[in-house]
């Protein structure tokens, strides 16, 4: 039994990057006007730094600061505010939410009790379990452009990581009862 799914679209992104805990109107304008020499780090900086280890991420037309991706076959959010950068990756599954939701839970808050890296959430979408790995870390201005995107890359591979983590536990633990059950 595996539960990965390809998403064919990054639809929940959208629907995360609107999502009540991704403030979109706190964006970059609350760091206030960038000092002289000193750069803010902004959604266009973030999609310019993430097109350089080819993820091609585009601004998001209903929030202005989130960015949003699909990457190795998982749909991306890249949230933007208030000096911190939320980087939340998105795997929709055929599991029925009902039926999974708690397994998930337990699995993924015993990550996150050890994760400080990156975290891993259920959701409930048309019935269906997803997961959401997220990572988040300070972006303060002045950030330079290495920093920014080496910090974009270890986010990425928190988030995954976690998220894959969660799922492949899942699958074992089914795999385990489905033996046993025989």
């Amino acid at each position: 039994m595996d539960a990965r799914t390809a998403p064919e679209q990054p639809t929940t992104s959208k629907q995360l990057a609107t999502a009540p805990d991704t403030p979109a109107q706190n964006g970059p304008a609350r760091n206030g006007p960038a000092q002289q020499g000193i750069q803010p780090v902004t959604r266009e900086r973030v999609v310019a730094l993430l097109a350089q280890d080819d993820i091609t991420a585009v601004e998001h037309p209903e929030a202005d600061t989130v960015a949003v991706a699909t990457f190795n076959q998982l749909d991306w959010a890249f949230s933007i505010f208030d000096e911190l950068v939320k980087v939340e990756c998105i795997l929709p599954t055929t599991l029925s939410f009902a039926d999974s939701a708690a397994f998930l839970r337990q699995i993924a808050n015993e990550h996150n009790a050890a994760a400080f890296d990156g975290r891993v959430s259920v959701g409930d979408v048309d019935g269906q379990a997803e997961l959401r790995g997220d990572a988040v870390f300070v972006a303060s201005p002045g950030m330079t452009d290495a920093q920014l995107f080496h910090a974009l890359n270890f986010a990425v591979v928190a988030a995954q990581e976690l998220l894959l983590q969660t799922l492949d536990t899942f699958n074992n633990l089914a795999q385990q009862l489905t033996t046993e059950q025989g």
